[in-house]
């Protein structure tokens, strides 16, 4: 092309440069005999040779191709610079992957902070043992309504052997589902981050000092003497 090139017209110098700067046009350049003399010839080979690239003898090159080689130019530019393009690119599948990992890993499980071995997690985690609670939990409420409406009575020595002997029962079995869960967790004071551990705690606190340490106190006092509580 060099010796040829500026006895070229205008026109055709810039539409060889155009192919020049392509690797694939100038091996067809070459294939075509395009470096000795000879327009024609050398337009006539490129139009056979490749159809597609040269669209007639324009000296504006196609638009569209032109804008992909920019577009080429830019994105080796900002390689060379070491702006990595794949930062803008957004994919669906990764980020819903991605956002399932998250939730995931915020989901709350207590068994987390359970032993791995023994008695009381094997317990603890057992399904059975989770149904048999919420049926004892909707029982005691159920009960409440009955001892309210039924139970006369002041204080719980006083009342019939029926309901001292259920609040006994309840209390005793929500002692025992408290303390299984205590027992359960590897590092006691994690049950302080336990929100329904600690809620239960409170619970069973206040069903304790109800049934059996007021219940206590007054038989201490009412054995003690007249008078004082034993009329309460």
């Amino acid at each position: 092309l060099k010796p040829s090139y500026k006895a070229r017209p205008v026109f055709e110098r810039q539409r060889l440069a155009y192919f020049a700067s392509d690797e694939t046009a100038s091996s067809l350049v070459r294939q075509a005999g395009c470096s000795g003399d000879g327009r024609t010839t050398c337009t006539a080979a490129l139009l056979l040779l490749w159809p597609g690239r040269l669209r007639g003898l324009s000296s504006t090159p196609d638009v569209h191709v032109l804008r992909s080689r920019q577009e080429g130019e830019k994105n080796s530019s900002k390689e060379s610079s070491g702006e990595d393009s794949s930062v803008f690119e957004f994919d669906s599948d990764a980020m819903r992957e991605r956002v399932s990992e998250i939730l995931a890993k915020q989901q709350y499980d207590v068994t987390r902070y359970y032993h791995q071995s023994g008695l009381w997690q094997f317990i603890a985690k057992h399904p059975r043992f989770e149904r048999l609670t919420l049926g004892i939990i909707v029982l005691n409420a159920a009960w409440m309504w009955v001892d309210t409406d039924i139970n006369q009575a002041d204080v719980l020595l006083s009342a019939d052997p029926v309901f001292q002997v259920a609040e006994h029962m309840f209390c005793v079995y929500f002692s025992f589902e408290w303390y299984v869960r205590f027992k359960a967790f590897k590092v006691k004071r994690q049950g302080l981050r336990d929100g329904w551990f600690v809620f239960d705690s409170c619970l069973v606190l206040t069903m304790v000092a109800e049934t059996w340490v007021m219940s206590c106190v007054m038989l201490i006092f009412a054995g003690g003497g007249g008078g004082g509580l034993g009329n309460a």
